[in-house]
């Protein structure tokens, strides 16, 4: 997923070593109840994707096997007032196409969102103040 790939830029992660036994006891240990499990290592970091309680969560981590937080997909209605409002302001004329709540290992939050128009696509992050940073850009052909 490219929004999940934007929103993380990790070291490469090693399969097969004690990084992988650290975090698959973190996703037993912290999330008991996910179920459907699957796991996916790229050249920056390991994804665990996963059912819990109805809701598709990825969790992520890094080289060492460390945590870095989690993502779920999450609908624009949802979106605490000021991130919704700061969405609307700034990018009411794009369409959202990807939606993601991102929770970090020390608990914050932060909101990332792939939008475009005719002109570009962007992946922007939303704090939960409504600030708004620009993580790509991509200009439209």
């Amino acid at each position: 997923m490219a929004l999940a790939g934007t929103v993380l830029s990790l070291n490469a992660i090693a399969g097969g070593n004690d990084a992988s036994n650290k975090y698959a006891s973190h996703l037993k240990n912290t999330f008991a109840n996910a179920q459907f499990i699957s796991w996916k290592t790229t050249d920056k970091y390991v994804e665990a994707s996963f059912s819990q309680n109805g809701e598709l969560v990825s969790a992520f981590y890094n080289l060492e096997g460390d945590f870095i937080g989690t993502k779920k997909n999450v609908a624009q209605e949802t979106l605490p007032m000021k991130v919704k409002g700061a969405l609307q302001n700034m990018y009411g004329n794009y369409t959202v196409t990807e939606l993601a709540e991102f929770v970090d290992a020390d608990n914050d939050w932060n909101y990332f969102a792939a939008v475009h128009n005719a002109k570009e696509s962007r992946i922007i992050k939303i704090n939960p103040y409504g600030d708004i940073t620009t993580m790509k850009r991509t200009k439209i052909k």
